[in-house]
């Protein structure tokens, strides 16, 4: 391969890349222009698991780059995740959980 035929190569792969990287910042941005409409409340449990279910899939793809912080992230997430499993109280749902820990909040900020 000749220096014209490495340098057409290297081309191909920076526009590869650079289009790669403007369509997930398009569907990161799409994502949080939806988390600033959306009204309902944050379920820091379910969005553990979503994150937890994206890395994972990240990982089962294979790919290359990023792999050290994806795992890392993975063990930070299922520890989340569990953490958040063993305060949730079984046969309350998650809006009365809130409901009442706003009661509680507002019960101390008039003390």
């Amino acid at each position: 391969m000749d220096a014209a035929c490495a340098q057409a190569a290297r081309d191909q792969k920076t526009v590869r890349v650079d289009r790669k990287a403007a369509e997930t910042a398009e569907v990161v941005q799409l994502a949080i222009a939806e988390a600033l409409v959306s009204e309902a409340p944050v379920d820091e449990l379910v969005e553990a698991r979503e994150n937890l279910r994206i890395v994972k899939a990240t990982m089962r793809a294979g790919v290359p780059t990023g792999m050290a912080a994806l795992s890392k992230q993975y063990a930070d997430l299922v520890a989340l995740v569990k953490r958040l499993e063993s305060q949730s109280v079984p046969g309350v749902s998650v809006v009365d959980q809130l409901a009442q820990r706003r009661a509680e909040r507002l019960a101390a900020s008039s003390d």
